[in-house]
Formats: C-alpha cells, structure tokens, sequence
C-alpha cells in the first residue's frame, strides 16, 4: 500500500505541476519565474529558484509529520512529492538547462523528445501564450519526432488512462485492512446498472454530435457510435470512485454531514434549476440539470439517504483525479483532445479544458453507483 501511495502521487504530480506551471508561474508568481524565461538574472541563482523552497516546504511537513505517526500515510505523500521533485530537478535543471553539466550527449529518444517540448516553451519570453507545460510527459507530436511507432503508441492513450486510473485502486482493494476486494460483486452490479441509462446517454449525444471521438487515440474499436474505451469508462471510473468512499468511509465515519444535507441538496436543486431553465438551448446543460435533479430528489426526498453530504465532500477530494484524467481526455495535457465538444450545446465555462458540465455529469454518476453499491451491499449481508 504505501509503495501504491508514492506511485499515485508521482503521477498525479506530473498534472499539478502542469497547473502549477501554467496558472501560477505563468500566472500571479510570473515575478519569480520571469527571469527563467528572459535570463534577466545575474549570477548562477534565478529568481525563480525560489519555488525549490516553496514546493520543499510542503514535502518536509508532511514527512515530517507523518514520521512522527508511526510513518503513516502522510510520509509517504511527502515521499512520492520528493521523488517526483528529484526526477524534475534532474530533467529540468541538469539535463535540459544544464546547470550542471552531466547527461549532455544523450540519444535517448524520450529525454530527447522531452528537451525539444521545453525548447518550444521557453521559446515564449512572456507569461502569455505558453506550451508544454509538462515535465516529464509532453504532446505526443514531440515523441513522433524521434519514435517512428508513435502513431501507434497514441492509439492507447484513452486505454492507458482507464488502466493508470484502475490499477492503484484495483491492487489496494486486496489489502487487508481495506478488503474492497469483497464487494467487487457489488460494485459490478451497481456498475453495470447505472453503466446502461449513461451509455445510452453517451449514443445519443455522440448521434446528436453534442460531442465526439479523435480515433487517433483509441483502438479502432466503436460500438454502437461509441470507442470501446468510452464504454469502459463508466465502469472503471466509478469502480475507482466507490473505492475511494468505501476506504474513506472505513475510516472517518463523518456522522456530523448528514445535517448538511437539507440545505446542500436545497442549493443544489435551486442553482441547477436556474442554470437548467436559463439554457434550455444547450442540450448538455438541460439534460445534466434535469438528471442530477431527479437525482438529488430520489436520494433525498424518497429514498432518504444519510450519506449525500459525506459523498459530495469525498466527490471534491476525487476531483485531484478529475482533473488529470478529464484533463487529458479533453486536450489539457495531449496536442489534441481526445473527446471534443459542440459549443452550441453547453455553457463554454470549462475547468482548465474540461466543461463544468463534466463534472456534474460524473457527480451525478458517483451518486448512483454509491447508491445501488450500498443497496447491493446490504441485501448481500456484506460487511
């Protein structure tokens, strides 16, 4: 487990250093990264060496705190930090800017592919109109350059990102003092029930074209309009949701919530009418509405669920995943997105590159799953 923890959060650092990159550097601490980019600076230190320092402190907290727990999960986020900042320190300031001069003459094709993507950044001597804000992943037109089976590496791209979202979650459900492992019956059932409304939805908004598919990132592989990758999205998604809330909710029993559920689904409702009747001409901000709605109502009203709250706060925390992987799917981190959308159809408001309506789309989702997990859960005895 703790081995799965540093290589979750090594992964997902790659993504928030992309944000950081982007909206921060390049954003309100321009000041500190400007002279990166214009060489302004005198002397071997930049301004801009100062976010070592910034992102070091986070890192030595937690290790130091979650050394002071019997080395408990805290550690080993900090790790995972400290490894992914050691990997950036040797990409970023030996082998690409040399300031260390070691690993200069290398024809290694990925570090290659890696030093022509940041060139092309820093290409921009102001904060505005940037690219290739990774640093260890970079647009595939970069990697095409010096891998000729690139073409084909991109086709399992939707592929290895249903895998990287499921693996993690998947091998931890086996650990004992988790043992997920014993409701995946339940979860396929919930899966696959809640799978069947939401692919049809999927069809008749490909049909409709309200959005659609770049094959150049998926295997070739379409059913009933749809890349196979798509179908499989509504189960490992959710798969690797539910487990979050179940590990969560094994732990921090979070009672208190339940008294804020009047006024979160009250507010809830409320702000998805408004949003719903002021764009009944955007077909994909209609049907999100009126869906989540529907929803929120059976959950709270009729059914009466405790938990609305509590998985709407651990729906927050799964957003740190959100973001990468609806990130990626809608062109946050690729040349091209892999899943593109009609503007006529929602309201153009986007988080980085992903629409607003995504995430109430998947919010909705969580929702169902967790409910027909927990249903399938009792009737099964499951403790």
């Amino acid at each position: 487990m703790k081995i799965l923890i540093i290589i979750l959060v090594f992964i997902l650092m790659e993504g928030a250093t992309w944000l950081i990159h982007k909206y921060i550097m390049h954003g309100f601490l321009w000041v500190l990264h400007k002279d990166h980019h214009d060489h302004s600076n005198k002397g071997e230190l930049e301004k801009n060496d100062w976010f070592f320092v910034i992102f070091a402190l986070p890192t030595i907290a937690l290790m130091y705190f979650g050394s002071l727990e019997n080395f408990n999960y805290l550690f080993y986020i900090g790790l995972g930090i400290m490894l992914y900042g050691m990997a950036y320190f040797f990409v970023h300031d030996i082998f690409i800017h040399q300031r260390l001069h070691f690993f200069k003459h290398t024809q290694n094709r990925y570090f290659l592919a890696l030093r022509r993507a940041h060139k092309q950044h820093h290409k921009h001597l102001g904060k505005e109109k940037g690219e290739c804000f990774g640093f260890l992943y970079v647009p595939f037109k970069y990697f095409k350059i010096y891998f000729k089976s690139a073409a084909k590496i991109m086709a399992y791209t939707y592929s290895l990102i249903l895998f990287f979202t499921v693996i993690i979650c998947f091998i931890a459900s086996f650990d004992k003092r988790i043992q997920f492992n014993k409701h995946f019956g339940s979860f396929i059932k919930a899966g696959f029930l809640v799978a069947i409304p939401f692919i049809a939805w999927d069809v008749w908004f490909t049909a409709l074209g309200v959005w659609w598919f770049n094959a150049d990132y998926t295997l070739g592989i379409v059913l009933a309009g749809l890349p196979l990758e798509e179908i499989l999205f509504f189960i490992c998604i959710p798969f690797s949701c539910i487990f979050t809330f179940y590990t969560i909710d094994k732990y921090y029993k979070w009672e208190v919530l339940s008294a804020f559920n009047n006024i979160l689904v009250f507010v809830s409702i409320i702000i998805l009418s408004v949003v719903g009747l002021l764009n009944v001409d955007k077909i994909y901000t209609l049907i999100t509405a009126i869906v989540t709605i529907v929803t929120l109502i059976y959950l709270h009203f009729i059914v009466k669920a405790e938990w609305i709250t509590k998985a709407s706060i651990i729906f927050t925390i799964l957003m740190l995943g959100f973001f990468p992987v609806n990130g990626i799917l809608t062109g946050s981190f690729i040349e091209n997105p892999i899943v593109n959308y009609n503007p006529k159809d929602f309201l153009g408001i986007r988080l980085f590159t992903i629409p607003i309506e995504d995430a109430v789309y998947g919010y909705t989702q969580f929702l169902l799953v967790l409910y027909f997990f927990k249903q399938f859960k009792y009737s099964n005895h499951e403790k």
